[in-house]
C-alpha cells in the first residue's frame, strides 16, 4: 500500500482529530488546505473517512469530510454506502449537497438510473445540478432519464431565471442529442434573461446542428428582444461558424402614430405617449 501523504507532518486522519475537538483551523480553512495540499493523495484515509461521517459526535468535522471524499474521487468507493445515508438524511442542506457531490464525483453509474432520476425532483436546486450533471457522466446508458432532465429544465425558478436550466440541457445534450424536443428546448433557453442560459441553448444548437436548429438561432433576435445578449451570443457562434448570419431584428410600429417602436414587443410608443398594456384586474 502506497504511503499516506502528508502535509506538515500530519495525514489526514491526524489533521481530522484536530477537526473533532475543534482545535485545528476553521472546517472552510480545512478544505481548501486538503484539496490544494492532499487531494487525491488522501486515498488511504477512506476508511477512516467513513468512521468520521458514522460518528453522530463527530458533525463538526462531516463537512470537511466529505469535501475530501469527492476530491479523493473514484479511488472512495467503499465510503459509497455511507454517502447516500447522508444525501438522504436530515443533515444540513450543506451536508446533503456535499454528499451528493461525492458521489457524483465516485461514481454515479454504480447508483443507477433511478437515485438520479430521484434526485434531479429534490427541492435543492445544487442537488438538482448535481444529479443533472452526473446523468450526463453516464452519458447514452441514462436515456431512461430523459424525460425527467425534460421536466427538470424550468424547475427552481428564482428571479423568473431556471436555476437548473444549464447542466441539464447539458445532460440532455450528452445522453440524447438528436432527441426532437431539443429544440424547443434550446428555443426557451434563448428567450431567457441571462446569458449561461443563451449560451447552452445557442452551444445546444450548433451541436444539433440540423438546418431546423440553425433556423432557431437565425431567429434569435425574434426568440429575444435584448440586443445586447443577443450579440453575446452571436459571438459565440461566429466562432464556430465564422460568417453566419443572424435574421435582422424585426421592428413594429405605433398603431397610433406609425412612428417605429423602441421593440418589436413594445406595449407604448415613446414618440406619441400611446399605451396599450392590458389593465390589471387583480
Amino acid at each position: 500500500m502506497a504511503q499516506e501523504k502528508k502535509y506538515s507532518g500530519r495525514t489526514v486522519e491526524e489533521w481530522f482529530k484536530d477537526i473533532a475537538r475543534k482545535k485545528a483551523k476553521p472546517p472552510n480553512a480545512m478544505r481548501a488546505f486538503l484539496d490544494g495540499r492532499i487531494g487525491r493523495g488522501a486515498k488511504n484515509s477512506v476508511p477512516f473517512l467513513v468512521e468520521v461521517l458514522s460518528d453522530k459526535s463527530q458533525k463538526s468535522a462531516h463537512n470537511v469530510a466529505l469535501f475530501v471524499l469527492t476530491r479523493i474521487g473514484k479511488p472512495a468507493k467503499d465510503a459509497v454506502p455511507v454517502l447516500k445515508a447522508c444525501a438522504v438524511g436530515r443533515g444540513s442542506s450543506e451536508a446533503v449537497v456535499q454528499a451528493y457531490m461525492a458521489l457524483a464525483a465516485i461514481d454515479p453509474e454504480s447508483l443507477g438510473i433511478d437515485f438520479w432520476r430521484e434526485a434531479l425532483k429534490h427541492k435543492n436546486r445544487h442537488v438538482t445540478q448535481i444529479a443533472a450533471e452526473a446523468l450526463g457522466k453516464i452519458g447514452p446508458s441514462a436515456i431512461g432519464a430523459v424525460d425527467d432532465l425534460f421536466e427538470s429544465l424550468h424547475s427552481h425558478q428564482f428571479g423568473g431565471l431556471p436555476q437548473a436550466y444549464c447542466e441539464v440541457l447539458t445532460a440532455i445534450m450528452k445522453i440524447a442529442p438528436h432527441d426532437p424536443r431539443v429544440l424547443d428546448a434550446a428555443k426557451s433557453g434563448l428567450a431567457i434573461l441571462e446569458y449561461y442560459c443563451q449560451k447552452a441553448a445557442a452551444t445546444a444548437l450548433l451541436d444539433v446542428g440540423t438546418p431546423e436548429a440553425l433556423d432557431v438561432l437565425r431567429n434569435a433576435y425574434c426568440i429575444h428582444p435584448n440586443a445586447e445578449l443577443v450579440k453575446r451570443v452571436h459571438k459565440l457562434v461566429e466562432k464556430r461558424l465564422p460568417g453566419f448570419q443572424f435574421n435582422p431584428k424585426p421592428t413594429a410600429n405605433c398603431p397610433e402614430c406609425g412612428q417605429q417602436l423602441r421593440t418589436f414587443l413594445a406595449k407604448q410608443c415613446f414618440h406619441c405617449g400611446a399605451k396599450w398594456r392590458k389593465a390589471n384586474t387583480s
